[in-house]
């Protein structure tokens, strides 16, 4: 008897598995777009190489070229000693070599960057053509990735890798978003945060949880090729955990009336980063950080996929989260 009960459990948890990666690539099927007859691309420059590589005994014809190459870094009009300075500054060149050890070329990621503007385009035709720079920001925490007109600044010294010593005094749970293969996608998170809409009368847990859902799709829509580990910012185990829970944690939030919870105690429980979310369950610690995220992008994607006519446009301009919560039919 007990033997049939076992069998019956691993079969429902075999269909399980089959139903939820068939689930899992028709939803992302749909994001598979062909880009290649978008025209608009994004012009990549590299200001950290031709800074770091400049030839110091002659800097002054040098900075000449840098500043006809690179104008927006030269914008403060800051004097020659002041630029002589940063070229030899000891803490920025070693970020300069630590970060050529992590990345030693540019192919690979300027083809990605590439595709994912193709992407943006792709969705949002009036956008204008980008020009993305690299460059060693000497450790800017606050803005690694800033857009600013149609130019798009990546601070490459902030994703040295999660063991850097640079991020000796951060967090763990802040250093594991400091590797290079998150680049990318924060660049793209930062086109959704400028495209995705909020009710700010709403202030309800679902809220938040389906803004960064949105959040979460947009990014995975500029880079559908990519794990689902990017688009989370989760490590492998920490996904594995969320799957496997996704019933539970849902249950936890229906049983206890979080949905609709406007507590910002209850938001910062599982929307705040943080090193795990607090279910006050002896389980937390195994739980990853801002779990009401993840819910929130497993809320879009079911109301995407059960929704096919629905654009991303128009699931970015929807400020309206309960209706995406109702016509989503989410049910873990």
């Amino acid at each position: 008897m007990l033997k049939k009960i076992f069998w019956a459990i691993g079969i429902a948890a075999i269909v399980f598995m089959i139903l939820y990666f068939a689930l899992q690539t028709s939803y992302k099927n749909k994001l598979h777009v062909d880009v290649s007859g978008v025209e608009k691309t994004v012009s990549i420059k590299h200001f950290d190489d031709a800074f770091f590589t400049s030839d110091t005994l002659i800097f002054s014809s040098e900075l000449k070229q840098l500043k006809a190459d690179y104008p927006p870094f030269f914008s403060s009009n800051n004097s020659i000693d002041f630029w002589q300075q940063q070229r030899l500054n000891k803490s920025q060149t070693l970020l300069y070599t630590d970060w050529k050890k992590t990345m030693p070329n540019y192919t690979q990621f300027d083809s990605e960057l590439t595709s994912a503007f193709k992407h943006l385009y792709y969705y949002y035709p009036n956008v204008p053509e980008f020009v993305a720079y690299t460059y060693i920001s000497n450790l800017d925490f606050d803005y690694p990735i800033i857009l600013a007109e149609n130019y798009a600044f990546l601070a490459v010294d902030m994703y040295l890798g999660k063991t850097h010593p640079a991020y000796a005094k951060q967090n763990d749970y802040e250093n594991f978003e400091r590797q290079k293969d998150f680049i990318i996608r924060d660049v793209m998170s930062q086109f959704a945060q400028k495209f995705n809409t909020k009710d700010l009368n709403d202030n309800t847990l679902l809220n938040e949880m389906i803004w960064w859902g949105k959040n979460a799709y947009f990014v995975q829509a500029m880079q559908p090729e990519k794990h689902d580990t990017i688009t989370s910012k989760m490590s492998r185990k920490e996904l594995e955990f969320c799957l496997q829970n996704e019933v539970n944690i849902w249950t936890y939030f229906i049983d206890n009336k979080l949905i609709f919870n406007t507590n910002e105690l209850i938001k910062r429980k599982f929307i705040a980063p943080a090193p795990f979310s607090k279910f006050g369950m002896p389980f937390d610690h195994e739980s990853p950080g801002m779990i009401g995220r993840w819910i929130g992008w497993r809320i879009v994607s079911s109301y995407m996929e059960n929704n096919p006519d629905i654009t991303l446009q128009e699931l970015m301009a929807n400020a309206d989260s309960k209706t995406i919560f109702k016509l989503s039919k989410y049910k873990p």
